[in-house]
């Protein structure tokens, strides 16, 4: 949500953390996944082990600051970690 709204079509960055370095991902596209929302700021995501998991909504803020007298963009960000078990 951005100022109380859904974010249609969000960029959503999923990210398992891996604390200790155990684990190797099978190629750089499984380090930090990118996934879109729907049309309502809406995803889904299937964990492919368990773990905590990160994920971050990405967007940008209309308003811009002042950086070495260039006017920058601003970028907002959302996260939440979740916790899957694994399965017995």
């Amino acid at each position: 949500m951005l100022n109380g709204q859904p974010v249609p079509e969000a960029k959503v960055e999923v990210e398992f953390y891996n604390q200790d370095g155990k684990v190797k991902a099978p190629n750089d596209y499984m380090v930090t996944q990118s996934i879109k929302a729907d049309k309502n700021g809406v995803f889904t995501y299937a964990a492919p082990r368990a773990g905590w998991w990160g994920f971050s909504a990405v967007s940008t803020d209309d308003k811009k600051i002042p950086y070495q007298g260039n006017p920058k963009s601003v970028e907002i960000a959302a996260v939440i970690w979740v916790k899957f078990l694994e399965m017995k």
